[in-house]
Protein backbone atom coordinates (compact mmCIF):
# COMPACT_ATOMS: atom_id res chain seq x y z
CA UNK A 1 0.00 0.00 0.00
CA UNK A 2 2.60 2.29 0.67
CA UNK A 3 4.30 1.85 -2.11
CA UNK A 4 1.46 2.58 -4.94
CA UNK A 5 0.81 5.90 -2.18
CA UNK A 6 4.66 6.76 -3.05
CA UNK A 7 3.91 5.95 -6.56
CA UNK A 8 1.03 8.07 -6.81
CA UNK A 9 2.68 11.10 -5.00
CA UNK A 10 5.73 10.70 -7.05
CA UNK A 11 3.49 11.16 -10.35
CA UNK A 12 1.34 13.83 -8.98
CA UNK A 13 4.51 15.50 -8.32
CA UNK A 14 6.04 15.13 -11.55
CA UNK A 15 3.22 16.86 -13.12
CA UNK A 16 3.51 19.64 -10.93
CA UNK A 17 7.32 20.25 -12.17
CA UNK A 18 6.24 19.73 -15.65
CA UNK A 19 3.26 21.76 -15.90
CA UNK A 20 1.30 20.08 -18.45
CA UNK A 21 -0.94 16.97 -18.68
CA UNK A 22 -0.08 15.19 -22.03
CA UNK A 23 -0.01 11.72 -22.64
CA UNK A 24 3.55 11.93 -23.10
CA UNK A 25 4.50 13.62 -20.09
CA UNK A 26 2.13 10.62 -18.42
CA UNK A 27 4.20 7.90 -19.77
CA UNK A 28 7.72 9.60 -19.50
CA UNK A 29 6.36 9.87 -15.71
CA UNK A 30 4.92 6.44 -15.48
CA UNK A 31 8.55 5.39 -16.69
CA UNK A 32 10.78 7.51 -14.07
CA UNK A 33 8.43 6.95 -11.22
CA UNK A 34 8.09 3.31 -11.88
CA UNK A 35 12.13 2.77 -12.49
CA UNK A 36 13.20 5.22 -9.08
CA UNK A 37 10.56 2.92 -7.15
CA UNK A 38 12.53 0.33 -8.50
CA UNK A 39 15.99 1.10 -8.07
CA UNK A 40 15.28 2.49 -4.67
CA UNK A 41 13.05 -0.31 -3.02
CA UNK A 42 16.43 -1.67 -0.56
CA UNK A 43 16.17 1.88 0.44
CA UNK A 44 13.09 1.15 2.40
CA UNK A 45 14.76 -1.32 5.38
CA UNK A 46 15.49 -0.11 9.00
CA UNK A 47 18.04 1.86 8.64
CA UNK A 48 15.95 4.57 6.73
CA UNK A 49 12.43 3.68 7.74
CA UNK A 50 13.19 2.39 11.77
CA UNK A 51 9.01 0.61 11.88
CA UNK A 52 9.71 -1.47 8.84
CA UNK A 53 12.14 -4.00 9.70
CA UNK A 54 14.75 -4.85 12.29
CA UNK A 55 17.89 -2.55 10.98
CA UNK A 56 21.67 -2.90 11.25
CA UNK A 57 22.21 -0.16 13.75
CA UNK A 58 18.93 0.72 15.49
CA UNK A 59 18.06 -3.01 16.67
CA UNK A 60 14.44 -4.71 16.64
CA UNK A 61 11.64 -2.98 15.52
CA UNK A 62 10.13 -0.30 17.52
CA UNK A 63 6.66 -1.00 16.42
CA UNK A 64 4.23 -1.67 13.44
CA UNK A 65 4.86 -0.53 9.62
CA UNK A 66 4.38 3.12 9.15
CA UNK A 67 0.41 3.00 7.34
CA UNK A 68 -1.09 4.76 4.85
CA UNK A 69 -3.06 7.15 7.67
CA UNK A 70 0.56 7.69 8.89
CA UNK A 71 1.88 8.18 5.82
CA UNK A 72 -0.94 10.86 4.51
CA UNK A 73 -0.53 12.60 8.24
CA UNK A 74 2.78 13.10 7.26
CA UNK A 75 1.98 14.41 3.93
CA UNK A 76 -0.13 16.88 5.12
CA UNK A 77 2.37 17.92 8.20
CA UNK A 78 5.24 18.28 5.64
CA UNK A 79 2.81 20.94 3.28
CA UNK A 80 2.61 22.90 6.75
CA UNK A 81 5.90 23.22 7.04
CA UNK A 82 6.83 24.54 3.75
CA UNK A 83 6.11 27.69 4.55
CA UNK A 84 6.99 27.47 7.89
CA UNK A 85 10.55 26.67 6.43
CA UNK A 86 10.72 29.26 3.94
CA UNK A 87 10.42 31.98 6.91
CA UNK A 88 12.87 30.44 9.25
CA UNK A 89 14.98 30.63 5.89
CA UNK A 90 13.92 34.61 5.07
CA UNK A 91 14.69 35.66 8.87
CA UNK A 92 17.91 33.74 9.24
CA UNK A 93 19.08 35.24 5.85
CA UNK A 94 18.09 38.80 6.85
CA UNK A 95 19.98 38.04 10.46
CA UNK A 96 23.16 37.34 8.33
CA UNK A 97 22.39 40.46 6.01
CA UNK A 98 22.31 42.51 8.94
CA UNK A 99 25.41 40.90 10.69
CA UNK A 100 27.48 41.60 7.18
CA UNK A 101 26.67 45.14 7.04
CA UNK A 102 27.52 45.75 10.43
CA UNK A 103 30.83 47.70 10.81
CA UNK A 104 32.68 45.94 12.88
CA UNK A 105 32.39 41.97 13.60
CA UNK A 106 30.12 41.19 16.43
CA UNK A 107 29.61 37.38 16.01
CA UNK A 108 31.54 34.41 17.14
CA UNK A 109 31.46 31.49 14.76
CA UNK A 110 31.70 27.65 15.95
CA UNK A 111 30.99 24.26 16.16
CA UNK A 112 28.10 22.74 18.38
CA UNK A 113 26.65 19.64 19.02
CA UNK A 114 22.73 19.09 19.07
CA UNK A 115 20.87 15.61 20.38
CA UNK A 116 19.02 14.71 17.67
CA UNK A 117 15.82 12.66 19.13
CA UNK A 118 14.84 10.46 15.85
CA UNK A 119 15.06 7.09 15.31
CA UNK A 120 15.94 6.61 12.04
CA UNK A 121 18.24 7.85 9.45
CA UNK A 122 16.07 9.35 7.12
CA UNK A 123 15.31 11.90 9.80
CA UNK A 124 18.31 12.25 11.06
CA UNK A 125 19.15 13.50 6.89
CA UNK A 126 16.35 15.20 6.96
CA UNK A 127 16.95 17.27 10.04
CA UNK A 128 20.42 17.97 9.05
CA UNK A 129 19.99 19.06 5.24
CA UNK A 130 16.89 21.61 6.96
CA UNK A 131 19.39 23.09 9.55
CA UNK A 132 22.07 23.38 6.18
CA UNK A 133 19.53 25.39 3.97
CA UNK A 134 18.87 27.49 6.63
CA UNK A 135 21.51 30.60 6.65
CA UNK A 136 23.93 30.99 9.39
CA UNK A 137 24.29 27.16 9.65
CA UNK A 138 26.02 23.98 8.26
CA UNK A 139 25.27 19.92 9.38
CA UNK A 140 29.12 18.73 9.19
CA UNK A 141 28.41 15.11 11.06
CA UNK A 142 26.09 12.97 12.66
CA UNK A 143 27.73 10.22 15.29
CA UNK A 144 25.25 7.70 15.51
CA UNK A 145 26.77 6.37 19.07
CA UNK A 146 25.55 9.22 20.78
CA UNK A 147 22.85 10.45 18.61
CA UNK A 148 24.62 13.40 18.03
CA UNK A 149 24.38 16.28 15.18
CA UNK A 150 27.36 18.50 14.79
CA UNK A 151 26.61 22.04 13.34
CA UNK A 152 28.77 25.48 12.55
CA UNK A 153 26.92 27.76 13.93
CA UNK A 154 27.48 31.46 12.63
CA UNK A 155 27.09 33.28 15.88
CA UNK A 156 28.08 31.13 19.42
CA UNK A 157 28.48 33.81 21.21
CA UNK A 158 25.38 34.24 22.70
CA UNK A 159 25.57 30.51 23.57
CA UNK A 160 23.01 29.06 26.26
CA UNK A 161 22.49 25.44 26.61
CA UNK A 162 19.26 25.19 28.08
CA UNK A 163 17.75 27.34 24.31
CA UNK A 164 20.68 25.78 22.05
CA UNK A 165 17.90 23.62 20.15
CA UNK A 166 16.02 26.61 19.41
CA UNK A 167 18.91 28.84 18.95
CA UNK A 168 20.72 26.30 16.31
CA UNK A 169 18.20 24.22 14.71
CA UNK A 170 15.28 26.86 15.05
CA UNK A 171 12.17 24.44 16.04
CA UNK A 172 12.75 22.09 13.30
CA UNK A 173 12.78 18.73 15.22
CA UNK A 174 9.55 18.33 16.01
CA UNK A 175 8.69 19.14 12.70
CA UNK A 176 10.96 16.37 11.01
CA UNK A 177 9.42 13.85 13.88
CA UNK A 178 5.78 14.82 12.46
CA UNK A 179 6.77 14.49 9.30
CA UNK A 180 8.66 11.11 8.97
CA UNK A 181 7.95 9.04 12.62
Amino acid sequence: MVSILAAVSLFLLWFLFVGAVTVADGIAGGVIVLTSLFLFRRSRSALWFPDSRQGPDRGPSSGSPRGAGALLKGLLAGALFLPVFAGKIFLSGLQITFMALQPSITFWPGIVRVRTGLSGMTGVTALANTITLTPGTLSLDYVADGDALFIHWIDVSEYDAATLDQQVTGGLRPWVKRILE
